[in-house]
C-alpha cells in the first residue's frame, strides 16, 4: 500500500527498490536475532541440513542456493534459519563452525569436511528411497512391478519409516533403545541386501547408482 502511495505522489519506485528495503530492514533490525538463534542452533546435539537451487535474475551465478539448517524435531525449541549463497562445501562449513554434534544431511561432498571438525555425519534415508523410487521404469506403477528390485529397496525403506513414526513419542533413551534392538538389525539387512543385488544391475544405470549410494554412505546410515 505505501508502494502505491509513494507511486501516486510521483516517486519513481520500482520492485528492486522496494526488495532492497526490506533487504536493508532485514540487516539493520533483524540480523542480530538471527546471529542470536545461529549460535542456539549449534549448542543443540543434532542438526538438520540441506540445500536447494534458486533463480536469481541479477546474479552472477547461473544458480544461488538456499541453504537451510533446523533443530531436530524433538528439540525443546525449534529453529529453523535460512542462508543463501552458492553450493561450496564453505557455506556449511562457515555456518556450522563450532558445532560439535550429529549433522543429519544428504551426503554432498561439501559437507564431508566437517566430520573432521567433531561432526559426526549422519545418512538421510529418504535420500536413499528416493534414489530407488528414480530408478522406477515411468511406465510401471509400484502396485503392478512389486516384486522389482527397485520396489524391493523402497519397501526396506518404509520399514525403518514405519519403525521410526512408531516410536515419535518415546523418550530419547527408549527410542535409543527401539533402534539398536530392531532398526540396526533391519539397516543390516538392507545393508547385506545392496551388496547382493548390486552385483547383477549396472553402475551406471539408476538403480546401479542407487545401490552404490547405499554401500558407499552405509556407515553414515548407520550412525
Amino acid at each position: 500500500r505505501q508502494e502505491k502511495d509513494l507511486r501516486r505522489m510521483g516517486l519513481p519506485l520500482d520492485h528492486k527498490t522496494v526488495s532492497n528495503w526490506h533487504i536493508k530492514v532485514c540487516e539493520y533490525y533483524l540480523s542480530s536475532l538471527y546471529e542470536l538463534l545461529r549460535k542456539e542452533l549449534l549448542k543443540l546435539d543434532v542438526i538438520h541440513a540441506d540445500e536447494t537451487p534458486y533463480r536469481v535474475l541479477d546474479s552472477e551465478r547461473a544458480k544461488d542456493y538456499v541453504w537451510t539448517f533446523l533443530s531436530g524435531k524433538h528439540a525443546e525449541k525449534p529453529i529453523v534459519l535460512y542462508h543463501h549463497g552458492s553450493r561450496k562445501g564453505a557455506e556449511a562449513w562457515d555456518f556450522l563452525t563450532g558445532f560439535s554434534g550429529y549433522l543429519h544431511c544428504d551426503q554432498y561432498p561439501g559437507y564431508l569436511r566437517l566430520s573432521q571438525q567433531d561432526v559426526t555425519l549422519v545418512g538421510c534415508m529418504a535420500h536413499a528411497r528416493r534414489k530407488f523410487h528414480d530408478s522406477l521404469p515411468k511406465d510401471k506403477t509400484r502396485e503392478s512391478d512389486a516384486t522389482s528390485v527397485a520396489n524391493q529397496g523402497i519397501h526396506y525403506c518404509d520399514q525403518m519409516f514405519s519403525l521410526e513414526y512408531a516410536w515419535k513419542d518415546l523418550s530419547v533413551e527408549e527410542r535409543y533403545e527401539k533402534r539398536q534392538s530392531e532398526l540396526k538389525p533391519l539397516l543390516e539387512k538392507f545393508s547385506d541386501w545392496c551388496s547382493k543385488k548390486s552385483i547383477s544391475v549396472f553402475p551406471s544405470g539408476k538403480l546401479g547408482t542407487a545401490f552404490q549410494y547405499c554401500i558407499k554412505h552405509m556407515d553414515k546410515f548407520m550412525n
